[in-house]
């Protein structure tokens, strides 16, 4: 039997993380959380790529986060391109999201449903498949 092994020393990019909470110290808490989490790995984070987007609160208020990243402040946006689709802070994704969901939930249901009916599948592997998905 042969064996090989490979050491990964550079993870080139990765692109397009959200995160969504509401209070300015969430969003650091959370933030500082990745930061250490890629710094774990040797993941470089570039903080001149990186940039924050505040929705409009119910009440109106717009008071921009101060957010920082291994201590570099990050830029506030008033808008950006994800996946290739430019959002605004005023973008509700919710038809998107509701979309994305069906097709989702139809993949998932074919799964299940070829799966469940292949006799060669045990009980207990069909149980967690279902768990899983569901």
């Amino acid at each position: 039997m042969r064996v090989s092994r490979a050491t990964v020393h550079a993870l080139i990019f990765a692109d397009y993380g959200t995160i969504n909470t509401v209070m300015e110290e969430d969003i650091q808490w959370s933030m500082d959380f990745f930061a250490t989490g890629c710094d774990d790995f040797g993941i470089i984070i570039s903080t001149g790529k990186l940039v924050v987007m505040q929705q409009p609160t119910p009440s109106g208020q717009n008071i921009a986060p101060r957010i920082k990243v291994n201590g570099a402040q990050l830029k506030n946006v008033e808008n950006f391109a994800y996946l290739g689709n430019p959002l605004t802070r005023n973008t509700i994704i919710d038809d998107e999201l509701a979309q994305r969901d069906s097709e989702a939930s139809q993949v998932i249901g074919r799964l299940l449903a070829s799966m469940w009916s292949h006799h060669g599948i045990h009980m207990n592997i069909k149980l967690k498949i279902y768990k899983a998905a569901v």
